[in-house]
């Protein structure tokens, strides 16, 4: 079975982009949708198809369609997480 989130890597980060702020303890519900999602402070836990992934600042994942297309990015560590989405 082929996977259905591909793991990249992309530097330097920009900060530069609109990004999005998990606090300790909350859950952003996303619909997949091809985007990349940068991390830009933080370690986070996604998931998304049934796989999950921890990523740390400069990290990136392309969110691929399948199954019921919902990401979960969840902080680890009871830290705030910060991270981009791009078409």
């Amino acid at each position: 079975m082929a996977q259905a989130i591909q793991r990249i890597k992309l530097l330097p980060i920009d900060t530069c982009k609109p990004y999005y702020t998990v606090q300790s303890r909350e859950n952003h519900m996303l619909k997949a949708k091809q985007q990349v999602l940068q991390i830009i402070a933080g370690t986070a836990w996604v998931s998304n198809n049934g796989q999950d992934y921890v990523l740390k600042a400069g990290d990136a994942i392309t969110l691929m369609c399948g199954g019921d297309n919902v990401v979960v990015v969840s902080g680890m560590r009871g830290q705030a997480v910060e991270y981009t989405l791009s078409e």
